[in-house]
């Protein structure tokens, strides 16, 4: 049974939530606000685009505020959830499939790849396997920019906790 927690929205599969350690959940109901997705700045103008053209309500929160990053996080309505997932994945398109099915490499797979097996493969093998190329491609490309984005927002954390402390000391 599907369950939301009522400190921070995240849906949760049991009694505890897996995201803040709350035991406040309970079964939801359609008009409840339900975590979406944490995105940055630009991303975030986009996504809040997409969600009011296609009609679907949202709030978005300000999570952090840094020198090179804003963050924000997307909550709807549980009614609305699907939706917004759907969206959210347009947004991304292909990039962030993250591996759930055969589209891109696994790191086992790339380890194994050999130059010389191309030869065995027939043309529309060869398709296939370039398509999953430039998918595994996309895929790193945004991974990448994603612990980018990480990157940056614990360099602000760590500024600000070390201008704190310079204020404390």
């Amino acid at each position: 049974m599907e369950l939301i927690c009522t400190k921070c929205r995240h849906l949760a599969d049991a009694e505890q939530c897996s995201y803040c350690g709350s035991c406040e959940t309970k079964v939801p109901e359609a008009e409840d606000p339900c975590f979406l997705v944490t995105v940055n700045g630009p991303e975030a103008a986009v996504l809040s685009e997409r969600l009011a053209r296609n009609g679907i309500p949202f709030r978005k929160q300000l999570v952090h505020m840094g020198k090179i990053t804003v963050t924000y996080a997307f909550y709807v309505p549980y009614g609305k959830l699907e939706d917004a997932l759907s969206e959210n994945e347009k947004m991304w398109g292909d990039e962030q499939a993250m591996g759930n099915d055969n589209t891109v490499f696994s790191a086992e797979e790339i380890d194994e790849m050999d130059i010389g097996n191309l030869d065995s493969m027939d043309l529309e093998e060869l398709k296939a396997y370039k398509a999953k190329i430039i998918s595994t491609l996309k895929e790193i490309k945004f991974q990448e920019q994603r612990w980018k984005e990480r990157t940056n927002l614990l360099l602000d954390m760590r500024e600000e906790a070390e201008n704190l402390i310079e204020d404390l000391s």
